[in-house]
């Protein structure tokens, strides 16, 4: 009984929020920015110096759920992310990813 286009809507208005974060903080996605050649979620590779293990226990303690592959981090937003969850992540990644 959901509404799929909603779902893919938020979704995708989301995943744009993410990608801009990436490009304010100057990390690379290896996700594509064409909406038809993704999934829902975005992978964003991290400067080398900052290990992902350490970057995603920042945004953990900064209660931000995320993942990581090697020096690529998965962000995946759902249903219940909003706008103010991916402005958290904007700024604790800036703290995880900045801090010496």
């Amino acid at each position: 009984a959901q509404d799929h286009a909603a779902l893919l809507a938020h979704n995708r208005a989301l995943t744009e929020r993410l990608f801009a974060i990436a490009d304010d903080l100057g990390l690379r996605s290896l996700t594509p920015r064409a909406a038809d050649r993704r999934g829902g979620s975005v992978m964003l590779h991290l400067p080398e110096g900052r290990p992902a293990v350490q970057v995603v226990d920042r945004l953990r303690q900064r209660g931000v759920t995320a993942d990581h592959r090697g020096q690529t981090l998965r962000l995946s937003p759902g249903i219940v992310t909003t706008v103010a969850a991916c402005d958290l992540l904007a700024d604790a990644l800036a703290d995880a990813i900045h801090r010496a």
